[in-house]
């Protein structure tokens, strides 16, 4: 069943490691007729995931986020890889 999930469209970089590329390389492939084959080796797609809302009919927003969190993790299960990842978890002790 679908899902309603909240990410973010980005473009990975192999001179970043395979990491999220700049808001520039992102400008290269967007509003584009055509992307050309070099483009989509050197710059392909994907969405970083951050929450799931709802996992198929069941609405998730009620539920905290640590709960959303543990099902998007096991929502990621059925995806691909390639196209999606998941966003890391930050440890911070307090707002500051």
């Amino acid at each position: 069943a679908p899902g309603v999930l909240d990410g973010e469209l980005l473009v990975r970089g192999d001179f970043q490691g395979g990491e999220a590329a700049s808001f520039n390389a992102l400008q290269q492939r967007l509003g584009r007729k055509t992307v050309s084959p070099a483009m989509l080796r050197d710059f392909p797609a994907f969405v970083r995931l951050y929450d799931i809302l709802f996992d198929g009919p069941e609405d998730l927003r009620p539920q905290p986020w640590t709960e959303r969190r543990i099902r998007l993790e096991t929502f990621m299960s059925r995806l691909d890889r390639d196209r999606f990842d998941l966003s890391p978890l930050v440890d911070v002790s307090d707002f500051a």
